[in-house]
């Protein structure tokens, strides 16, 4: 689970909040603060997808805007 959620990007507060829910007492103590976490950590995901989405499209504009030059001339720059 650490590996995974480190994999994806999330820090070391994101993944001890989710296994601080292991702490509470009692089940119920337990199952709230895993299912406050979770939905914490699903909210942060929708902001990394968003993230990520903007990323691609920017890509995307960059790798359009290199097309269009095509071809590019084989002339040696002057630095």
């Amino acid at each position: 689970m650490i590996t995974a959620l480190r994999g994806i990007g999330f820090g070391l507060a994101e993944v001890r909040d989710l296994l601080g829910a292991k702490t509470s007492p009692t089940v119920r103590g337990r199952v709230a603060a895993a299912r406050a976490s979770l939905e914490r950590m699903d909210e942060l995901l929708d902001e990394k997808e968003c993230r990520l989405a903007d990323a691609r499209t920017q890509l995307a504009s960059w790798r359009a805007e290199l097309d269009a030059g095509e071809p590019w001339p084989d002339t040696p720059l002057p630095w």
